[in-house]
């Protein structure tokens, strides 16, 4: 259906979808969960993924390899007779292989693979009633991948062909690897039976995990069939598990409410969801969020692309955005659940000793107070080992960034920093607290831990996102009183080879995500496609304000 709501873009959301997921190579889908399980099976021994599909090795232009010869064959984009077929292959298995692993049991893998490769439908559904003209039973292997060029040539491809060799890979399988589950997913979701993907998404979790782009099918579908409620529970689930979906997800729930519900209600259900999970979004999504309010919500609202400056004003509508704020009550929680979950938990022990964690306390008794912890070892090495400048000069440029700001320095390291240059190491000794672990112990988790000894008002420094340790906390309220203490308190270190120097950039002062002031929102947006949450070091440059 067409809405005239469009001025800007005169394609509707439905179509702008469908291009999206099967026409633009960025959204189109791999394997969601690694490596095809396809290739170790008798009847399919090549990986599902066309990326693996090698051809002639370097130096032997002059040769003709099968796997040139065979895809030269499918390019030629042309019908072939069933004798031409059987040329073909013949003429394939006759040519030297070089490594394409092509014999008489993959072969009829390798050419749908090459097909999806080429996105030649036709060609496929043609190859398919050659061999059921033979008589012979198509492998499931070749049938899987069939399954995914079906849906990358959609709407080439039709529900009674996709039912047809689906149903045909059903009855013929009762356990599914991971590979063949996700390809059904992706043909039936563009078909009526597409909540039968509920069995299949046993089978990948059963040896897998559910990937974004998966995840991005599935909530589509969801909307596309008006099941709203299915597609949030899906999108949390993803959320709960540290992934995201890409903006044709979100492009099908506006699509789904202008159709349904065009109201702010639909628009402010994705920015809180934004919000709440703390999750980045592309410029496509703030392209569909800009004429959704203006377009679609009556009365429409004025949608500006901004900025935002370091101390937090909107550039357009000069409201500032509330700074980060936590609580005394909510740091105590914090620090507790840190402590218990990775400290004392599954994290320091496994890589350190009882013994090396209770020094580091004592170590944390005799220093306070302090204002400033940094990762030693992760600041120093910021342009790896083999860098031309020698890491601690790197470090001693961090440290002097807070000397000259009169910081109090406590710096965590490990054992072997002892053999850097002593003259320079004695300079850091003499400026900072300094505790070294051992060799093999984690820094992350002592650092945490002693920016949280510290105090509220205590920074640390560090380019890693802690990620892991956030997920460790395992408790929903605690990650997410985690993520604003650590965008408040984070300072990081880059190391500028062209410079020859460290760069240090501040913690920011306000929340980098979507977020409501008064009647008015203000969401950040990126140029890139965000591959999780938001960038923690870098504050977005694009924003979009957002007021009646």
């Amino acid at each position: 259906m067409h809405f005239g709501w469009r001025t800007v873009s005169k394609t509707p959301f439905t179509l702008r979808l469908l291009t999206r997921l099967f026409a633009n190579p960025r959204y189109q889908l791999r394997s969601c969960t690694g490596k095809s399980q396809a290739e170790n099976l008798e009847d399919f021994e090549i990986d599902g993924s066309t990326a693996n599909l090698q051809l002639e090795p370097p130096g032997y232009s002059n040769t003709l390899f099968a796997m040139n010869f065979l895809q030269s064959k499918i390019q030629e984009r042309r019908p072939k007779e069933n004798e031409e077929w059987d040329e073909i292959l013949e003429k394939t298995l006759e040519l030297p292989n070089y490594s394409s692993n092509i014999n008489k049991v993959s072969i009829n893998g390798v050419v749908m693979t090459l097909c999806l490769q080429e996105k030649n439908f036709d060609l496929a559904l043609q190859f398919l009633k050659y061999l059921e003209d033979k008589g012979e039973e198509i492998n499931h292997g070749t049938l899987s991948v069939f399954m995914k060029l079906c849906y990358s040539c959609w709407p080439d491809s039709s529900e009674e062909i996709i039912l047809k060799y689906y149903d045909i890979l059903r009855k013929r399988l009762t356990i599914i690897d991971t590979f063949t589950a996700e390809n059904c997913i992706l043909a039936i979701s563009l078909t009526s039976r597409w909540k039968e993907y509920k069995e299949l998404l046993e089978h990948v979790k059963f040896s897998g995990s559910i990937g974004r782009n998966l995840y991005t099918v599935l909530v589509s579908t969801a909307f596309r069939n008006k099941q709203p409620n299915l597609g949030w529970s899906l999108l949390h689930q993803a959320a709960t598990e540290g992934k995201t979906v890409t903006s044709a997800a979100y492009s099908a729930w506006f699509e789904y409410c202008a159709e349904n519900n065009p109201t702010v209600q639909g628009a402010e259900t994705l920015l809180k969801f934004s919000h709440e999970w703390n999750i980045g979004l592309d410029d496509v999504t703030a392209d569909d969020i800009q004429q959704y309010f203006e377009q679609i919500v009556k009365p429409a609202w004025k949608v500006e692309h901004t900025s935002i400056n370091l101390s937090g004003t909107c550039m357009a509508c000069r409201r500032k955005l509330p700074t980060i704020f936590i609580t005394k009550e909510e740091f105590k929680k914090l620090s507790e659940s840190f402590l218990e979950n990775v400290v004392i938990g599954k994290d320091v022990f496994t890589k350190s000793t009882p013994e090396e964690v209770d020094r580091f306390s004592q170590f944390l008794d005799r220093s306070l107070p302090y204002d400033v912890v940094i990762d030693g070892l992760n600041v120093a090495l910021a342009l790896g080992s083999r860098s031309s400048v020698a890491p601690i000069d790197f470090l001693i440029d961090v440290v002097n960034y807070f000397l000259d700001r009169d910081m109090k320095i406590m710096i965590i390291g490990r054992l072997h920093m002892l053999k850097w240059p002593k003259q320079k190491f004695d300079y850091i000794k003499k400026n900072c607290k300094v505790f070294l672990a051992q060799n093999i112990s984690q820094d992350d988790p002592l650092l945490l831990y002693a920016a949280m000894r510290g105090g509220l008002s205590t920074y640390f420094v560090s380019r890693d996102f802690m990620r892991g340790h956030k997920h460790r906390l395992q408790d929903f309220e605690m990650q997410q009183l985690f993520r604003r203490w650590q965008l408040a308190r984070q300072y990081s270190a880059f190391a500028s080879a062209a410079k020859r120097k460290s760069l240090v950039f501040p913690p920011s002062s306000y929340l980098p995500f979507a977020q409501k002031t008064g009647d008015s929102w203000h969401v950040p947006y990126s140029e890139e496609k965000p591959e999780g949450v938001a960038p923690l070091f870098h504050t977005p440059k694009n924003w979009l304000c957002i007021k009646k």
